[in-house]
């Protein structure tokens, strides 16, 4: 009876080791792929967008071409010349073409190419509709891919061509075209790479016309197996990138030793088990080493929960990473538009103030308006702030003071159904923070309360000096020990759930309905908090309201002065000669006339071909070009250099409203690099222009 009872105890024990194996074996196997999925879809992802980067940046040429045709009223000159320039720059582009009246004239390269000459693009509505669609809404269209008349699987960009026909009207001349094959494209996207890697991929997109899968290029015959997608949007649809393994995911060879491994593992349990009951006698002192055994198993199994968490951690940190990444690109691209309007509406108020006496009916109503432009030029450099794309400028302030001056604007905000209480701390430590974060900080937390509650209630902003330990940022994961001024701002309104908490501070969560938030709020006072070194902390629970305490660090500095003195000076002049070089009509027009008021004779020229001209046919010395950095034809370094190959002394200033990483990539913020930013007063741009033209 005894015999059998060993035997059991032996069998079960070989059982539960061989669970316990196979079980590790398969987390080790997940982990695995996980880890290499994780890795591929980075890959994915990146690739993806070099791509998609490569083919918009083909389609550019069009309009390089347009500008080119419209220069030239209906011709080019030296088109091959042009055309190989371009080709050479944008390594994606197979073919350029000069359609006239739709019809293929000119064409580059020709060899290869002839059979398309002579074919009208608006002969076969169904065959080249996007040319029909081109040029009745006057926009860019991609065409494909479809089988090319050269032969070959490509995709073909339009953009019509309307040249000025006189009394504001114009007159449709044709197309300019853009020729993109595979797989050749896909060379400069670097997706060789992905092959080398031991990755097949596959480019591919649903047909419109028969909703069916079309293959645009892959670099195997083989179906890909559980592949990780990515998209590309296009200005004719959405396209994919799928990627997988050349193996496949799983490892078999790897998977079959794990295998044999646990196998033993399982053998030695069970004969461990057998000396375990033929060692019964010692049994006291062996369940003193089970028990040291088991501690150090908690200590290693706590150890590695712990890893495991850090890395979560740091995953999540990287997904927000490139969420706010994807934000600072939005940002960047509204700051530019967002910045020429300001420029103008700057550029005006400052030149009509000039002119008028301090006495006019009307300067006070232009002051408001420019300092108006000049509070949405900040507002703008704040979205820049969050997004950690452009240097804030922080001040020593009391918070105390910052909120008070605040408060009858806050009221305002959440309406008079809620009472707003104001509780400020009796001795209030100093803070460095650029006031309107502050500013933005407040009204974000108030206008949520506000929304919370949804009637009658009751919001609190109160101060305090706070030191947090070591014990307390334990708990608090973006928490540092050390002193901090708290600004609290809590409301008796429905409060949040767990699972809302965990996405508050998520860009584009919300809770609100469709059309009544954007989600960025919270998100924008989470990243102004961080970008001063502080933190935050929630406390909510449904039905109890919610309450944020905003952590900013003591500032132990001087305190410095921190009032603003305003300072009256003279506005620079000048006689020299300046080329200015903006494809902004508003822009270009409002600079002209703003250097013409300082004195200075101006050249105006809306594109950097034009430009090349006017200093080729100028007979005088131009002391100066003021060009912007981004253009379509080319960038204000490429035109700086070209200028400056047959006019060494001129000096140059670069002006832009683009953020400072797309400008960097254009070699600008170089240093001894001259650089304006826009939106800009005349009294900067004065100083500015003189500030280069005394430089030696």
């Amino acid at each position: 009876m005894k015999r059998n009872t060993h035997f059991a105890i032996i069998l079960v024990s070989f059982f539960l080791s061989a669970l316990v194996a196979t079980g590790v074996v398969w987390r080790s196997e997940q982990y695995r792929i996980h880890e290499i999925r994780s890795e591929i879809s980075d890959t994915t992802r990146d690739h993806a967008h070099l791509l998609q980067i490569t083919i918009e940046r083909a389609l550019t040429a069009t309009h390089a071409l347009e500008a080119l045709v419209r220069q030239g009223n209906g011709t080019v000159r030296d088109f091959d010349t042009i055309a190989r320039n371009i080709q050479k720059m944008n390594p994606g582009i197979s073919a350029l073409q000069l359609a006239p009246g739709g019809v293929i004239k000119q064409i580059f390269p020709y060899a290869g190419n002839e059979q398309a000459i002579g074919h009208n693009l608006l002969k076969d509505p169904a065959r080249n509709k996007e040319a029909f669609i081109a040029r009745d809404t006057r926009k860019l269209t991609l065409a494909g891919p479809f089988e090319l008349i050269q032969g070959g699987l490509g995709a073909v960009g339009r953009l019509p061509v309307f040249l000025n026909a006189g009394n504001d009207d114009t007159t449709f001349w044709g197309f300019t075209t853009v020729l993109i094959r595979f797989p050749e494209i896909l060379v400069p996207a670097n997706f060789p790479e992905l092959v080398k890697r031991g990755v097949n991929y596959e480019l591919w997109r649903i047909h419109p016309d028969t909703d069916k899968k079309q293959i645009i290029a892959s670099s195997s015959s083989v179906p890909l197996i559980d592949p990780i997608e990515q998209a590309l949007e296009l200005p004719n649809g959405t396209w994919k990138l799928s990627v997988a393994p050349v193996n496949g995911w799983g490892n078999p060879g790897g998977l079959s030793f794990k295998a044999v491994l646990g196998l033993l593992f399982s053998l030695l349990i069970t004969y461990l088990s057998k000396l375990m009951l033929k060692l019964s006698a010692y049994n006291k002192e062996l369940e003193g080493k089970v028990d040291q055994r088991t501690a150090e198993l908690h200590q290693e199994i706590s150890e590695h929960k712990q890893a495991e968490s850090e890395r979560i951690r740091l995953e999540s940190q990287l997904r927000q990473s490139q969420k706010m990444e994807s934000m600072g690109r939005l940002a960047g691209g509204v700051a530019h538009d967002f910045n020429n309007m300001l420029g103008v509406i700057m550029g005006h108020t400052s030149l009509a103030l000039m002119k008028l006496e301090r006495n006019h009916p009307l300067h006070t109503h232009l002051e408001e308006v420019n300092k108006a432009a000049e509070r949405s030029a900040d507002l703008t450099r704040q979205l820049l702030a969050f997004a950690r794309k452009q240097t804030i400028a922080p001040k020593v302030l009391n918070l105390n003071e910052t909120v008070a001056s605040m408060l009858n604007m806050l009221q305002r905000l959440i309406g008079e159904d809620i009472h707003l209480t104001w509780q400020p701390g009796a001795t209030l430590w100093p803070v460095k923070v650029d006031p309107s974060q502050i500013d933005q900080i407040l009204a974000n937390l108030c206008i949520n309360a506000r929304d919370s509650i949804g009637g009658i209630g009751k919001i609190t902003i109160k101060t305090g000096d706070r030191t947090i330990d070591e014990k307390y940022s334990a708990h608090q994961a973006d928490a540092t020990p050390g002193e901090y001024i708290a600004l609290t701002v809590g409301d008796d309104g429905c409060g949040m759930d767990k699972e809302t908490m965990s996405n508050i501070f998520e860009p584009f969560f919300t809770t609100k309905s469709v059309g009544e938030g954007t989600g960025l709020g919270l998100a924008t006072v989470f990243g102004a908090v961080k970008q001063n070194n502080g933190f935050i902390s929630v406390d909510s629970e449904p039905g109890l309201g919610t309450t944020f305490t905003i952590y900013l660090p003591h500032y132990k500095g001087e305190l410095g002065q921190t009032g603003v003195k305003v300072v009256e000076y003279s506005i620079p002049h000048g006689h020299e000669t300046v080329l200015l070089v903006e494809d902004e009509p508003a822009i270009l027009n409002m600079a002209a006339i703003t250097m013409t008021e300082l004195g200075y004779v101006v050249l105006a020229a809306n594109s950097p071909s034009e430009a090349i001209r006017m200093v080729r046919e100028f007979p005088g010395e131009i002391h100066l070009l003021m060009t912007d950095v981004i253009m379509p034809e080319m960038n204000g370094r490429d035109l700086a250099k070209t200028l400056q190959s047959f006019c060494p002394q001129i000096k140059c200033l670069f002006m832009s409203g683009y953020t400072a990483d797309i400008i960097g990539h254009h070699g600008v913020l170089e240093e001894g690099v001259n650089f304006i930013q826009k939106p800009f007063s005349l009294s900067v741009l004065a100083t500015k222009v003189r500030e280069v033209l005394e430089s030696k």
